[in-house]
């Protein structure tokens, strides 16, 4: 069962704690923010990123003290790196978080923490454990952090924690809580901790999803998608969210992907294929709605699948890890850029002229 633990407001950082040496492994938005926020509390704070850029940006601003070049006599290490791959961002990689552990193993300081903000898929946790041979302790406390609202929902907002063992459990409630007043809510077993990104993105997407098809049945209805929105959202506890440009960024659709992973082997269908299906179909019709260029012609004719053999979209469907209906969405967005660049020779190649003889 979770338990609250909540912060004294501004409580003073332990004597204890000022001369404690912190290490942020990732200087993306995850692991500037943790720099920033734990800068400002006037804690000692070093950053390691294989991205010089990211260093630079850091050191620029401040919120780091020293570039690491290497990981000893570190009390804290906080992994805030990304965990989507870098070649398909939208789809999960946990590589380069085993590779930080295995550094750690060799470099780190024994009974220092290891903190992990980054977004992981169940287990994980308990895998950097063995590799580090509990000589370090493990905790997951995923990153929650909104850009638009720091002061409300900053790095210094409610936490899920969550730790290998009670031992970890018991260095983690220090450091973030004691340490960085952050209020948080304890979770055993660690899969828990592990779980609650994951999930909490996945059931946003699904939301997005929801509210991007009322949207393509409001515009293919003649009902105005925003009046309808209003009404329906007077009701106490229903709010659907507005349809925009698709569902962007990677982290929702990585940790969404990360969630059906989990379920391929325990359900035969998932709501969030579905959504994911209709997110790319909802981008399909907004860029018909924005794109005037194409006659009706093209647009009913630039459906792919009459053209493309089961073998192949197959073959597309492996090579890239998507839906059937994610390949003719991208096909199909790669005929109409080619539609607008040269409409005469796309009319040509999708009408040919038939020999009058």
């Amino acid at each position: 069962m979770g338990e609250f633990i909540i912060m004294n407001i501004d409580q003073p950082i332990p004597i204890s704690g000022k001369d404690k040496k912190i290490l942020i492994i990732g200087l993306g938005q995850i692991g500037f923010s943790n720099a920033e926020y734990m800068s400002s509390l006037g804690l000692k704070v070093d950053g390691y990123d294989i991205n010089d850029k990211a260093v630079k940006r850091a050191l620029d601003a401040k919120i780091i003290q020293n570039k690491a070049t290497s990981f000893s006599d570190y009390d804290y290490y906080i992994i805030c790196i990304s965990t989507h791959n870098p070649e398909k961002m939208y789809m999960p990689f946990l590589d380069g978080l085993f590779q930080i552990a295995h550094r750690i193993k060799n470099e780190g300081k024994t009974n220092a923490l290891v903190g992990i903000d980054s977004t992981i898929t169940r287990g994980t946790s308990n895998k950097i454990l063995k590799i580090l041979e509990h000589r370090l302790h493990v905790s997951h406390v995923p990153h929650r952090f909104y850009i638009n609202e720091q002061i409300e929902h900053g790095v210094k907002q409610t936490r899920v924690l969550g730790g290998c063992e009670s031992c970890c459990v018991k260095e983690a409630v220090h450091f973030y809580n004691e340490l960085l007043n952050i209020p948080l809510h304890i979770v055993t077993p660690i899969d828990i901790a592990e779980l609650t990104k994951v999930v909490e993105n996945s059931y946003r997407f699904m939301e997005i999803a929801f509210a991007e098809e009322l949207k393509i049945v409001c515009d293919n209805s003649n009902v105005d998608f925003k009046e309808l929105r209003q009404a329906i959202n007077t009701k106490w506890n229903i709010e659907i969210l507005d349809a925009k440009e698709g569902i962007g960024g990677h982290c929702l659709p990585k940790d969404s992907q990360m969630f059906l992973d989990l379920t391929k082997n325990i359900l035969p269908h998932s709501l969030l294929e579905t959504a994911k299906i209709i997110d790319s179909r909802y981008r399909r019709h907004i860029d018909l709605l924005q794109n005037t260029t194409v006659s009706e012609p093209y647009e009913n004719n630039l459906v792919p699948d009459q053209s493309l053999t089961a073998e192949t979209i197959s073959s597309l469907k492996n090579e890239f890890n998507v839906t059937e209906t994610d390949v003719k969405a991208y096909l199909y967005s790669i005929i109409k850029k080619i539609i607008d660049e040269d409409p005469e020779l796309v009319k040509n190649t999708v009408y040919p002229k038939q020999d009058s003889r």
